[in-house]
């Protein structure tokens, strides 16, 4: 459990950099940013 969040920011991270990756990468993103 400690480990699944820095897991999670890094598939997201490495998602976002990827051209097939990046929707993916919005749905693990936070949309309630303001």
């Amino acid at each position: 459990m400690l480990l699944s969040v820095p897991l999670t920011i890094i598939v997201k991270i490495a998602l976002e950099q990827t051209a097939g990756g990046q929707s993916i990468a919005v749905l693990l993103s936070d949309l309630n940013k303001e």
